[in-house]
């Protein structure tokens, strides 16, 4: 058994401690391989396979020392399962890390404006300064999330309501807070739809004669067991409004869902492109930071604000505030509406 031993690893009970080693090894990576086949046979179907795959970037992390450990311990059979999930991480990360699309040339010169959305967070008690900092993104069209009158007076103080006139709010049944629309552009054909008794926006703007529909989303939060079945109803119900529309749209707004997530990857089906992957900036992060509870504190970031674009529309750049007195930092994106 002694000639088995690998040189660097000599020494009373070198023997029992790298068998104790290459156990916990395994009983690491079984698990990494079951949450692999999970997101490729049944994708968030589950609040535990949701919550997985939120955290896509972190939980396969440790495959890599393991596949390390194999390697230099000669544990061969480690080898397999720790490059199976390795393979899986880096095919689902890297697209995180590209350096997104070039612009098309007619961008340039094509009507554009600046979009801003933000999660005010209900309960907000610096709601004077994170209105000031929305203002001073001079946006042409503001999305809010977690809106209520409260935050309607901080925007007024902040001049935002004078600066952006044309607005509308909305409210789900019983519920404090809803989300909001200001513009600069008059809103016109303006709905206010509902999915999963969730309050969608959807208006027509008109951007020096190019027209362009947009949508305000907050879709429902996979917080428990509970919600998994209105969320994954509500995503079905926003793909089929999505994917019934012709003319150019954005969408925006807090999505409750990350890049790792099946209805993510079915907003990219149905044709629409995400404006941080298009301006090479995958890997930024929106939520949670900031106020918010204490397990914020613990959990990694990760991105749930989105703004993504049918064709007709593009993003020419895109960015994230600071988190003033919120949980989500907000997303500043600056769209041209393409002939």
């Amino acid at each position: 058994m002694r000639g088995r031993t690998v040189e660097w690893f000599r020494g009373p009970g070198a023997e029992y401690a790298l068998f104790l080693v290459t156990f916990v090894c395994a009983l690491a990576i079984v698990p990494l391989m079951l949450i692999v086949l999970a997101r490729l046979i049944r994708p968030d179907t589950n609040i535990i396979f949701i919550w997985l795959n939120s955290y896509t970037f972190w939980i396969y992390l440790p495959a890599y020392p393991i596949a390390i450990f194999a390697v230099a311990a000669r544990r061969w059979l480690l080898i397999p399962p720790a490059v199976f999930v390795i393979g899986f991480h880096l095919w689902w990360v890297l697209p995180d890390y590209t350096s997104g699309r070039p612009l098309p040339a007619e961008a340039e010169t094509a009507p554009a404006f600046r979009l801003v959305t933000a999660n005010s967070l209900y309960g907000n008690t610096r709601l004077e300064d994170f209105a000031a900092a929305l203002s001073a993104q001079e946006p042409d069209v503001l999305f809010l999330q977690e809106y209520d009158r409260r935050v309607a007076t901080a925007l007024a103080e902040a001049g935002l309501a004078d600066a952006l006139p044309h607005s509308r709010e909305a409210y789900a049944p019983g519920w404090r807070t809803g989300i909001a629309v200001y513009s600069r552009f008059p809103l016109e054909n303006l709905e206010v739809l509902f999915v999963t008794n969730r309050p969608v926006i959807r208006a027509d703007i008109s951007v020096d004669g190019a027209e362009l529909r947009i949508y305000n989303i907050h879709s429902v939060s996979p917080g428990g067991r509970w919600t998994v079945n209105p969320w994954n109803q509500g995503w079905r119900d926003y793909i089929e409004l999505f994917g019934s529309e012709s003319a150019p749209f954005i969408v925006a707004g807090d999505f409750n869902m990350t890049q790792h997530h099946r209805w993510y990857g079915e907003l990219k089906e149905i044709g629409l492109k995400n404006c941080h992957e298009e301006r090479g900036r995958g890997n930024a992060t929106t939520w949670p930071y900031g106020a918010g509870r204490l397990l914020y504190t613990i959990l990694p970031p990760i991105r749930i604000d989105h703004v993504f674009a049918s064709d007709g529309a593009t993003c020419t750049s895109i960015s994230e505030g600071e988190a003033i007195g919120s949980d989500h930092r907000p997303v500043i994106a600056d769209i041209a509406i393409l002939p």
